[in-house]
């Protein structure tokens, strides 16, 4: 193993999403998915010039270090880009002074890195504001930030803003992080999907019924992604969707319509995100409007109505 680097070093921290629900259904596939996990992951942070620190650390995570963030960035995206998707894997990556010790390092630096990346979603890569401004300029073209904003990860002391790494074959729309809190308020369009008529689902037999909603994911997060949106969040038989333009929300609408047999409410306002949650008056307003919509009607709040146009 190459000489672990001293002094102030990008750690990527990764593990895989629900992996105890997945050794309690497949065992034998999961350990399959591991090893070729493991082996990813190596060949990755190998070919970035970085150290696997720890393989299988916890269970299922991986501790890799880097000298340069720019590294770290792009062999987390290759980590999200390979071509076995049968984990979902979360990745945060962040700089901090760290020293190594008998082959592994240690302290505060390393403990504010799991925080974080307990806070992502699988298939998602989060970093903090501090690789993003050692790293502008220094990657490849495809790869972006978007800010996620300030929050309270526990265990650390501070407010962090975190950002979400974009590019082609990385996923967009994720839920909101999983933390304590948002500390700023920010102005989005809302929007509210239900399909109708979904009741009568409940009567089917329960692989039919898994079938069906793992497509409606699927749909949902394709139409997010495509239109950019903030946040995703699955609710029964439908769906609620953060966007920072509002004609974003509007074209995700009118592509939804165009798909399933579904209804939309759309509304403009200052949203907090509370406890990994989107709150306020918006959502509950969102809400309101689509239970008053017909199969294929978007009904949209004045105030969207201005900004959008009435053709909607």
């Amino acid at each position: 193993m190459r000489t672990l680097p001293s002094g102030v070093v990008a750690l990527l921290l990764a593990d895989v999403e629900a992996s105890t629900a997945n050794w309690n259904t497949d065992a034998v596939e999961m350990e399959a998915a591991l090893s070729a996990l493991d082996d990813d992951v190596c060949s990755i942070v190998t070919a970035h010039d970085g150290v696997v620190v720890k393989a299988r650390g916890e269970g299922d995570s991986h501790f890799c270090v880097f000298e340069m963030a720019s590294s770290a960035v792009s062999a987390a995206a290759a980590i999200q880009r390979r071509r076995d998707r049968r984990l979902a894997v979360r990745i945060a990556v962040l700089l901090g002074e760290a020293r190594p010790r008998d082959g592994d390092y240690v302290g505060a630096i390393v403990n504010h890195g799991a925080r974080i990346r307990s806070t992502a979603h699988g298939g998602q890569v989060v970093v903090t504001s501090s690789v993003v401004e050692v790293v502008r300029g220094r990657l490849a073209d495809d790869l972006t930030f978007r800010s996620l904003g300030t929050h309270r990860v526990r265990d650390v002391p501070t407010g962090v803003e975190l950002f979400q790494l974009h590019g082609p074959g990385l996923r967009r729309s994720f839920p909101p992080l999983r933390t304590r809190a948002h500390e700023a308020s920010t102005v989005m369009a809302v929007a509210v999907v239900d399909e109708v008529g979904a009741s009568h689902r409940v009567q089917e037999a329960d692989d039919e019924l898994l079938d069906w909603q793992r497509g409606l994911i699927e749909t949902f997060r394709q139409l997010s992604d495509h239109s950019d949106g903030r946040y995703l969040k699955i609710v029964g038989d439908g769906c609620l969707v953060g966007f920072e333009d509002p004609r974003a929300a509007m074209e995700f609408a009118r592509a939804s319509i165009e798909q399933l047999p579904v209804r939309v409410g759309i509304a403009l306002g200052v949203i907090d995100v509370v406890e990994g949650e989107l709150t306020g008056r918006v959502v509950f307003d969102a809400y309101g409007l689509v239970r008053h919509a017909s199969q294929g009607e978007i009904r949209v709040c004045p105030l969207m109505a201005s900004v959008c146009g009435s053709d909607h």
